[in-house]
């Protein structure tokens, strides 16, 4: 998922070992399904390439009819970076959102060291929104909260139509 020493995520999962760490991922995502409501829930998708598993994405969502905000996450192999999966995997969320959700917004986070992230994040044309400060392993971490609108999401992807 990342290359020694590094740790683009929150939860300690990666450090694990292989057997706690899918146990990880397994209760994170059947505790994310039944708590599913048409107001707060979250969609998990496999990324495939070459027809194998290479990673995720993720479209959560919280008191969705009021406030039409979606939040984007992802992750794949590090084998499979700066191949241009990522960037593909992560247009298609804000894309479901707009598109067929009705979304106004889309957010993301990504740790401010964080180059591939980030720049896929600009090349779908999320904005800086802020950043946010959260604890990795006792220490401070700060990320940069991301943001997509649709208007602004409209006027990229018609410009890569």
């Amino acid at each position: 998922m990342h290359g020694p020493g590094a740790n683009p995520f929150l939860t300690p999962r990666t450090d694990l070992p292989p057997r706690d760490r899918a146990l990880y991922v397994m209760q994170q995502y059947w505790s994310r399904r039944g708590s599913w409501d048409l107001q707060d829930w979250a969609l998990e998708l496999g990324v495939f390439h070459g027809g194998r598993s290479v990673g995720t994405v993720a479209l959560r969502a919280r008191s969705f009819s009021v406030l039409r905000e979606v939040r984007t996450e992802s992750w794949l192999g590090v084998v499979h970076h700066w191949q241009g999966i990522g960037t593909e995997s992560r247009a298609a969320m804000p894309s479901l959102a707009f598109e067929v959700l009705g979304a106004i917004n889309a957010v993301t986070e990504a740790f401010q060291d964080n180059k591939g992230s980030q720049g896929v994040s600009q090349k779908l044309a999320y904005g800086h929104g802020g950043v946010s400060r959260s604890v990795l392993a006792g220490r401070a971490m700060v990320s940069d909260r991301l943001r997509l609108d649709r208007q602004d999401w409209a006027k990229t992807n018609a410009a890569h139509s």
